[in-house]
Order: structure tokens, then sequence, then C-alpha cells
């Protein structure tokens, strides 16, 4: 279940679910911002160390595109212990908004999630999301870049 908050972590406890998914698209909006990274990786930080401290679920993040760089993505790591990824650039702009979006270079994408799993290997839930279909890439370039992503292991 979704939680943007410590509150909304603990009523999604209380319902029954058993794990929650930290949206950075909800933390955004729930902080008055747009959904194109526009709230910090330390702000995000702060509301996930709220939603993990109302609950006792596993609590997956919406890292975005890891909010720059490797090295960016190696200090939110650091902080966060399970994380999502995404292949867009940063600034991101949300999936939804337009026909086509830009996407990260695949070895700047596959060198994030390296520079990650290095970073915090063993205790370190990380999901890499491929954006190419939704940004209206097609197919091909979804499943090279999948293939890549899996390479960086």
């Amino acid at each position: 279940m979704e939680a943007h908050d410590g509150l909304s972590a603990a009523i999604a406890e209380r319902a029954g679910f058993k794990g929650l998914w930290a949206s950075g698209l909800s933390i955004a909006c729930s902080l008055g911002y747009r959904d194109a990274n526009e709230a910090s990786w330390s702000q995000l930080v702060d509301v996930v160390e709220r939603i993990v401290d109302s609950t006792e679920l596993p609590v997956l993040v919406d890292g975005d595109g890891g909010f720059g760089n490797f090295n960016n993505a190696r200090l939110l790591a650091r902080k966060l212990r399970q994380v999502a990824l995404e292949d867009s650039c940063f600034p991101k702009m949300n999936s939804l908004v337009g026909d086509r979006h830009p996407l990260a270079d695949i070895d700047e994408f596959s060198g994030r999630l390296r520079a990650v799993k290095d970073t915090v290997a063993d205790d370190l839930v990380l999901v890499a999301r491929i954006e190419a279909l939704i940004g209206g890439h097609g197919m091909d370039e979804a499943i090279l870049r999948a293939h890549r992503s899996c390479a960086s292991e």
C-alpha cells in the first residue's frame, strides 16, 4: 500500500497491508511540490524516516532516478536500504506527462545501479524500474535497458 507520511503508514498497517510503497509522487505532493525532483533527496529521507518510525512494515522507497549521478544515488541508498531507481534523467519529469520523455544514458543508469549495490549490497533491496515503455521509447528499448540493468549485478 502507498504511504506518504507516518499517518498513512500507520493506517495501512492497521488495515492489514503487509508492505508499503513510499511513492515519490505522493511524497512530493504532500510536501507541496510537483513530481519533478523539486523535493530534495534529504527531504525524501526525512519523510521516509517518519514512515518507518510509524510502522513495523517493510517500506520500498521510490528513489526516482537517484537524484543525480551515481554519487547521489549512493548517498540515497545509504539512508534508505530499500529503494527503486528508474532510468529517468535528472531532474525527472513525471512518467505520465507528455508523449515521450528523455531517459538516462544506459551506461550512466547501470553505473548508478552498480554504485548503489556496491554501497549497501548486504542490506539492500534494489528495484530497477525501466521507463522506456511509458516514456514512448518502445519495446526494443525497454528490453535493451532491462538486460543492461541486469548486467550491472
